[in-house]
């Protein structure tokens, strides 16, 4: 801690409870284009070398599209935003939303899952080589395809219908799904599987009053089973369904209201502003 204060960053704060020895920081003099202040949060980790893979695997998904990269940036925002972003507060880590968001992309078809051995077979793909990310850690299997190999080869072409939605619907339909559509009692998030077939009951601690999000490589079936919601508690669940549920009613206009229907005026409702005829915040890459 008195490191890094030294070196110009603040609201330093180690995370004892965390699973894994964490820091928390701030640095005020990053030049952030994403933040008002410039600054950037920054989270450091220790013995925990599976989060490399963790991150490298989210990352590889950004790239796979430009409204996967523009949806998990807003997801990420608005759970800044609602204060449901910290597995120590007993809600869920960052990176937990990301899950969440990679999952819903999957189970539209959106996005395939990058783990799927299935796409390797019938595609004739080779486990080996610069097409993927191959490397064991800690006896884990973190084996996922590179963004890059998927579009090169075609490995996965999203439907003409899917291509032309646009982000105000994904971002819709993102609060619909984990409201309406998914059974949290019973399912399990699993963007390893891409798919809602996993059941909960396959994590000896899920609860059903809680979400329960496989680790894409701390699998429910590897020797250190890994459930990413564990960290939530009654409160935070609540909370954290309140919040998407308060989203998804305030988002409900936006996709009949004529006013509301542009992707900005989306992300204007989304953050608590009122919709206006003028596209101000996000723009997509089409």
């Amino acid at each position: 801690k008195n490191i890094l204060e030294r070196s110009g960053f603040d609201e330093i704060c180690p995370i004892h409870r965390a699973r894994v020895p964490v820091v928390k920081g701030c640095d005020r003099h990053a030049n952030n284009p994403c933040s008002k202040d410039g600054s950037l949060r920054f989270d450091i980790c220790f013995q925990n070398r599976i989060a490399i893979a963790n991150s490298a695997l989210v990352r590889e998904y950004a790239e796979l599209h430009e409204k996967v990269k523009i949806l998990m940036v807003l997801v990420k925002n608005w759970v800044r935003a609602q204060s449901i972003g910290s597995a120590v507060g007993g809600t869920l880590s960052s990176y937990s939303w990301m899950n969440l968001t990679v999952f819903f992309l999957q189970c539209i078809g959106y996005i395939p899952s990058l783990q799927s051995k299935d796409l390797m077979t019938s595609h004739g793909v080779l486990s080996s080589g610069t097409n993927m990310e191959t490397k064991t850690v800690d006896g884990l299997d973190c084996f996922f395809f590179k963004a890059s190999f998927i579009k090169k080869e075609k490995l996965w072409i999203a439907s003409k219908e899917m291509e032309e939605i646009p982000i105000s619907c994904l971002v819709c339909n993102f609060f619909h799904f984990y409201t309406i559509i998914f059974d949290h009692p019973i399912l399990a998030i699993s963007i390893r599987l891409g798919r809602s077939s996993l059941l909960k009951a396959t994590f000896e601690n899920a609860k059903f009053w809680r979400v329960c999000i496989e680790d894409p490589f701390e699998t429910h079936h590897c020797h250190r089973p890994h459930d990413l919601g564990a960290c939530v508690n009654r409160k935070g669940q609540a909370l954290i369904l309140r919040k998407l549920k308060d989203a998804a009613a305030s988002l409900k206009s936006s996709l009949v209201s004529p006013v509301s229907s542009t992707n900005d005026n989306t992300i204007n409702i989304l953050f608590g502003q009122s919709p206006t005829s003028d596209s101000v915040e996000v723009h997509e890459n089409n």
